[in-house]
C-alpha cells in the first residue's frame, strides 16, 4: 500500500505536491495515539483520505472518479517544532511528519456518502474546525490524474486530501473525533 499525502491542495501549474508516508503510519479509530519524546508540540492536520479500487496508470482526470470507491475523514500530525528546524535548514523533513501511527484512519464509507457531506467538523479538546468537504471533491480527479502520472495506483492506495491548511494542537488527555452528516468516522485517544 501506497500512502500519497498532498501538500495544502494547490496546483503549481497542472501538478501537485506531495510526500509519501510509509503504511507504518497509520493508526486505526479507536486506537490510542502516544505522543512521542522527541518533540514538544504536534498538530493533526485534517485530510480526506481516498481509498483506490483498482489498478491505474496513466489515468485521464474525466475517468479517474471509476477508480476510487470509499473514502474517509483522517488527520496527518506534525511534530512542529522538528519540521521548522528541518525546513530552516533546508533538509528532508520526512522526520517530522513520517514517523510511526503518524496517520489518524477513520471508518471508510462509500465515497459519495463522505463527499456529500453537508457539515464535517474535526475537534480535538476545546477547539474545533468545520471543514469544507465539497471544496476536495472538486480536486479528487485532478489529484488522481496528476500522481497516476508517475506512480502505479493499486487497489488500497490512499490519497490524503488536505481539508484545511490549519492544524489542532494535540495534548495528553484529548480526544480527537472527526464527524460528518453521519456521525462520527475517526475517535482517537491522545496518550
Amino acid at each position: 500500500m501506497k500512502i500519497f499525502r498532498i501538500l495544502e491542495k494547490e496546483l503549481t501549474g497542472d501538478t501537485f505536491e506531495w510526500h509519501m508516508l510509509p503504511d507504518s503510519t497509520v493508526v486505526r479509530s479507536d486506537n490510542p495515539f502516544f505522543i512521542p519524546e522527541f518533540d514538544t508540540e504536534f498538530k493533526a492536520y485534517p485530510v480526506v483520505a481516498i481509498k483506490i479500487g483498482r489498478l491505474g496508470k496513466s489515468i485521464a482526470p474525466k475517468f479517474a472518479h471509476r477508480y476510487y470507491n470509499e473514502a474517509t475523514l483522517a488527520a496527518t500530525v506534525r511534530a512542529e517544532n522538528l519540521l521548522a528546524f528541518l525546513r530552516r535548514g533546508g533538509m528532508p523533513w520526512e522526520r517530522a511528519v513520517a514517523f510511526d501511527r503518524s496517520c489518524f484512519m477513520g471508518e471508510f464509507v462509500p465515497a459519495d456518502e463522505l463527499l456529500n457531506c453537508r457539515n464535517a467538523s474535526i475537534s480535538c479538546g476545546e477547539e474545533k474546525l468545520e471543514l469544507n468537504i465539497s471544496e476536495i471533491r472538486s480536486t479528487i480527479n485532478e489529484t488522481i490524474a496528476c500522481i497516476s502520472r508517475d506512480n502505479t495506483l493499486k487497489t488500497g492506495d490512499l490519497l490524503l486530501i488536505p481539508a484545511t491548511g490549519k492544524g489542532l494542537k494535540l495534548s495528553i488527555g484529548d480526544n480527537l473525533t472527526e464527524e460528518c452528516d453521519s456521525g462520527p468516522l475517526l475517535e482517537i485517544r491522545i496518550k
